[in-house]
């Protein structure tokens, strides 16, 4: 399988790449900026198991995880622009092939166990300020190639480490005092010296190996040292100080290669100092062409040694070179790209001239040639140039390689009969091209694209591949039969542009005595009365252009076991007419095995749901001038992708088994009111999300997924739906909704577990909220529902007050709805599929009227501390700023109760208001304990962390923790955990294993029972460490832990299991597996596969309910009979 590269750059390329030949890959750049995290960049390459080469680009921090040592081919790791990098080389061990590694701009960097990297052999470090090693490393010395670019480094003291150097690189450092040191390095073959500055050349005569130096700045002082080489073969200097040429290169016992990149000189007399040169090539910048003499014919002709003659860019221009140039016939290989002010140039080729491949590129008016005594030609390729007929004609008929790329020709016919010996032609040009397939019988590619043609289709026996685009001529509308059996004819493209062609009305059908061509690709336009009928066994990719007059289906095809596209589309390109088919053939699911793309365009279309039956499957497109109806789809089906356009279309239902589509696009609405069939419009643009930027959510998994499901799952009508699908879609873009959700909506989302609607749904019903509040009045009917901070008993007493009628059963006089907290149970009486004709008000309203008659409600009393904290903790219980107001009034007589310190700390720090913040501060300033003064002191809020990712906030809380003390900070986390269900990161970490504490996180963490914990991905310890307590505090029944760090074992763990069904362990470095049986229940499935492993788990023997135990990829390949007594039920997979 031939090499493969693969770039992730979004989320989406994930899904995108998904079925790609995954083995094949063996290079992956995955680019972070903001849609990536690291996490996800991990779960992206562990898809590719051959991998040689890895780069990684643009992520904030990155740590080296176990998983790097399962890529047994990897040669190559590449990171660039990141700014924390932290790696444990013992993971390279087992890496037998590894042998690069590439740092470039890496702000910090931390490593350990360096010497577990023994087989590197080269090491580029780039705009980095660190050594990736000690000086005293052992790995310096197995290096053989060595490249610092623009790094403050000072490396003297470690190159006697480096003796075994092959190649060393040094690039603008900080200084180059330790040049000197370098002849320490005596199996140094190459050296190479950029600066921009001149500086002190080493001298060279102790290298015994050296065989190449490149070097940026160089005067003559320099170049003497180098003459001491006596190995040295190859010198290339760019932009040198050297005025002239120095002639005495041509006398060195041992150069054979020199190269002065963008170094004028005042002429090219110093050719004549190489009489045996056999390469030279011209390559001179622009700005200094002008010379004092001209190249002319005459110095060439002296140059009877040159094989090889190249002229880049500003060398040929009109000052330097005459047009006509002489080519002298020892030359074998020309290549020329001329100076855009030469308008014409003629080439004249001396007698029997050696030349066997030409190349001209350049937007000349006229380029001349006369190619009749070019007797070895085999390549010729001119690019961009008007060439003459003369030129044309001229060329010889053994070429075996022809590319004509004419820009502004004249349009006159061409044609190159003369050449018979062609095998591949590539033609682009206005012009009309006269095509005999009867003079060129050896060709085996074709690509033309040309203004007209005059070609008759023919049997070919070398032909390959042929692909020609007419702009705006015409074909003939038949094809010859005999065209499509070339025995070797794998790829056949037959487009147009422009013009009155209409397409091929050919009947190509093949019975099964026929031979066929063993086409892979056909691209062809169609017109009415075409059809392709046939065995096509290597067929991969179909895509058929129609004429609006195709009104039945052309394809009948049999064995297309590997065809993979088929696309039957509008032959006019952003036309609205399409073609007038309106009936598709049921693909057999049993032929069409390995189809993934099926693209149609018709009049009206009826899709049989076979189509989403197809084994491998995902995009399918189906666009219709009238009617687009599917039929119910009614297995779960592999599709990814899913277009519609039509100005009518019906589903039949079964679009919940489309469990895997991350893109739709509906030209309409899809909603039959009648059935309620959902619209999944907005459902397709939801899982399509993974390809924004938006940090935050990047856990698709955590977070879209759930939001899905559970809104499928709500019993509302069809548009309460759609609103919340699109409120998700725009909050996962933006972290809120723009606008009001409706209240239908809103009663709707308190159903919806999570956080991605919170902030909106509060902004909604606090908007809701007001108007119910503003048609309050003495007709009101008022329904308490929740928790509230007062009695209901109490508030409806309070309500009666003031003329409004309130209880706590819903009727038919019902107006307002009062919303307290748990108010989930106590809405599940209504029928959400009806209009909610309801106003409501928040719970803040309700605790107004009744604090509103309570004048007695303050106590304020400096003796009693208990009635103090008690009135004080009923006020802050409210949470609004009115109430805290009154609270900053009390503490400024009464003090602060010690057991309300944090919390009014943590309330100063979270709130946005001004005022209460200055006279909060001003209060706590005065009352609270020293301990608290820098923290109340320090600038840093946490109003607006809710803001941020999980990483971002548990990074920040790290950092507070030195300023603030550890105790606050974990106070003031928990509090935030509670509130905004973020900064889990932190609290894991600064907390131990079953501190209470951490139940809520760990009951955030499992959703119905279960947890995926690479879904999780909590990061400490630079690991996906999984914290041991989990099943302690809740209940779980499936335990995906795969791909994890269990620092200590997992013993501990085990011991929490007790309700444990499913347990995944794979891939997680374990070496052994051991734990007390006794509190395992009710566990029937395991997977340790991937693990290190070497015997059963004894103790797995005495877990008489397993069923089902996957060992795969361990070190132990062999089950001993005494586990299969044990657990003579129990299927093992080994």
């Amino acid at each position: 399988m031939s090499k493969q590269s693969l770039s992730l750059t979004q989320k989406y390329d994930l899904y995108r790449n998904r079925n790609k030949e995954k083995d094949g890959i063996e290079k992956i750049t995955i680019i972070g900026r903001k849609d990536f995290s690291e996490e996800d960049m991990w779960e992206a390459i562990k898809e590719y198991p051959n991998l040689k080469e890895i780069k990684i680009e643009e992520f904030h921090s990155i740590s080296i995880v176990p998983l790097i040592s399962e890529f047994k081919k990897l040669e190559s790791i590449r990171l660039d622009d990141i700014h924390t990098l932290n790696i444990d080389y013992s993971l390279f061990k087992s890496l037998d092939h590894f042998n690069e590694l590439i740092f470039y701009n890496i702000k910090n960097y931390q490593y350990k166990n360096e010497d577990c990297i023994s087989n590197l052999k080269s090491l580029e470090v780039m705009r980095c300020n660190f050594l990736p090693f000690s000086k005293s490393s052992a790995v310096w010395g197995n290096l053989e190639k060595l490249d610092i670019c623009r790094c403050e480094l000072e490396f003297t003291e470690m190159l006697p480490s480096v003796k075994n150097i092959k190649e060393i690189r040094l690039v603008n450092l900080k200084n180059y005092e330790h040049l000197r040191h370098l002849e320490i390095l005596e199996h140094l073959k190459v050296l190479s010296l950029d600066t921009d500055e001149t500086i002190p050349f080493p001298s060279l005569k102790k290298f015994k190996h050296l065989e190449k130096v490149k070097v940026l700045q160089l005067d003559r002082n320099s170049l003497d040292e180098i003459f001491q080489s006596k190995t040295l073969k190859t010198l290339e200097v760019s932009n040198s100080s050297l005025s002239e040429f120095p002639t005495d290169i041509g006398f060195h016992p041992t150069i054979e290669s020199v190269k002065f990149n963008f170094t004028p000189f005042d002429n090219y007399d110093y050719l004549k100092a190489f009489p045996e040169i056999t390469s030279l090539r011209f390559n001179v910048r622009d700005g200094i062409e002008e010379k004092k003499g001209a190249l002319t014919n005459e110095l060439l002709a002296s140059l009877r040694a040159v094989k090889k003659l190249e002229f880049n860019a500003s060398l040929i221009a009109q000052d330097s070179i005459i047009p006509s140039l002489i080519i002298p016939n020892n030359i074998e290989e020309l290549t020329i790209h001329p100076d855009y002010r030469l308008k014409e140039i003629n080439l004249i080729f001396e007698e029997n001239a050696e030349l066997t491949s030409f190349q001209f590129s350049g937007y000349k008016e006229g380029f001349k040639a006369d190619f009749s005594p070019c007797y070895k030609l085999e390549t010729v390729n001119i690019l961009g140039s008007n060439i003459t007929k003369e030129t044309l004609e001229s060329l010889p008929a053994q070429i075996k390689n022809l590319m004509l790329k004419r820009r502004g020709d004249s349009g006159e016919e061409f044609s190159i009969k003369q050449v018979t010996g062609l095998e591949t032609l590539k033609v682009e040009s206005s012009a009309k091209l006269i095509f005999d397939f009867k003079s060129n019988k050896s060709l085996r590619e074709v690509n033309i694209e040309v203004g007209e043609v005059d070609c008759t289709f023919m049997k070919v026996n070398q032909l390959e591949s042929f692909s020609m685009k007419v702009r705006n001529g015409n074909y003939s509308s038949t094809i010859d039969k005999a065209f499509f059996q070339s025995p070797r004819l794998k790829k056949v493209i037959l487009d147009y542009t422009f013009g009155e062609f209409n397409g091929f009305t050919s009947q190509l059908v093949f019975d099964e005595s026929e031979a066929i061509a063993p086409l892979e690709e056909i691209e062809l336009n169609i017109d009415k009365g075409f059809k392709l009928e046939g065995a096509f066994e290597k067929l991969r990719s179909i895509r058929l252009k129609c004429h609006e007059s195709v009104d039945t289906y052309p394809l009948f095809l049999t064995k297309v076991d590997v065809l993979k596209s088929i696309s039957i589309e509008n032959g006019k390109p952003y036309s609205e007419v399409t073609s007038q088919i309106t009936e598709i053939p049921t693909l057999d699911n049993t032929l069409y095995t390995n189809l993934e793309t099926y693209s149609i365009c018709g009049k009206s279309l009826k899709v049989p749901s076979a189509f989403f039956q197809l084994p491998s499957i995902e995009r399918l497109s189906f666009s219709a001038t009238d009617l687009v109806e599917f039929e119910e789809i009614t297995t779960t089906s592999t599709v990814r992708s899913l277009s519609s356009h039509s100005d009518k279309i019906i589903i039949n239902g079964g679009f919940e088994h489309l469990e895997k589509v991350i893109s739709c696009n509906f030209s309409k609405k899809i909603v039959d009111e009648e059935s309620n069939q959902l619209n999944i419009s907005g459902l397709g643009q939801l899982v399509y999300f993974p390809a924004s930027s938006h940090s935050d959510l990047h856990h698709h998994k955590d977070k879209i997924v759930p939001f899905i499901e559970q809104v499928k799952a709500l019993a509302t009508n069809y548009k309460v739906k759609e609103e919340l699908f699109n409120a998700g879609y725009i909050a996962l873009k933006n972290s809120k909704c723009k606008g009001i959700i409706s209240l239908e909506a809103c009663i709707s989302a308190l159903f919806i577990k999570g956080t991605l609607l919170k902030a909106s749904l509060i902004d909604s019903l606090a908007y809701h909220s007001q108007k119910g509040e503003a048609s309050l009045n003495k007709d009101s009917q008022l329904v308490l529902m929740g928790k509230f901070d007062f009695p209901q008993k109490e508030i409806i007493e309070a309500f009666k007050k003031i003329g409004i009628s309130a209880g706590a059963k819903i009727n038919e006089k019902t107006t307002h709805i009062a919303l307290g907290k748990n108010v989930k149970t106590k809405m599940k009486g209504f029928d959400l599929t009806k209009t909610f004709d309801y106003q409501i008000i928040n719970a803040t309203k309700a605790h107004e009227v009744v604090l509103g008659q309570q004048d007695q409600y303050l106590v304020e009393d400096e003796k009693n501390d208990g009635v103090l904290t008690e009135s004080i903790q009923e006020l802050l219980a409210t949470g609004t700023d009115e109430n805290l107001l009154l609270v900053i009034s009390l503490i400024e007589n009464g003090g602060v109760p010690a057991s309300l310190q944090d919390d009014l700390v943590y309330r100063l720090k979270v709130s946005n208001n001004t005022s209460i913040k200055k006279n909060l501060k001003k209060v706590l300033l005065t009352a609270l304990p020293d301990k608290y003064q820098v923290i109340i002191n320090d600038r840093q809020s946490l109003s607006t962390i809710h803001k941020l990712t999980e990483s971002k906030t548990s990074f920040l809380f790290h950092d507070l923790v030195r300023k603030w003390g550890e105790d606050f900070t974990l106070y003031a986390a928990f509090r935030f955990f509670k509130e905004h269900q973020r900064g889990y990161f932190f609290l894991l970490t600064y907390t131990k294993p079953y501190d209470e504490r951490r139940k809520p996180i760990m009951e955030h963490f499992v959703y119905s029972n279960k947890v995926h914990w690479q879904q999780v991905k909590v990061k400490t310890d630079r690991h996906f460490e999984f914290p041991q307590d989990l099943p302690y505090f809740t209940k779980v029944t499936r335990l995906e832990a795969k791909n994890c760090y269990f620092k200590d074992g997992t013993t501990e763990m085990m011991k929490e299991v007790k309700d444990v069904e499913y347990l995944d362990l794979s891939n997680s470095s374990l070496k052994s597996f051991e734990f007390d049986p006794t509190p395992v229940k009710s566990l029937k499935q395991i997977d340790l596969s991937e693990n290190y492993l070497e015997e059963f788990p004894k103790d797995l023997m005495k877990v008489t309910t397993l069923e089902k135990v996957n060992l795969k990829k361990n070190s132990f390949s062999e089950i001993p009979d005494e586990v299969k007594k044990a657990l003579p039920n129990c299927k093992i997979m080994i």
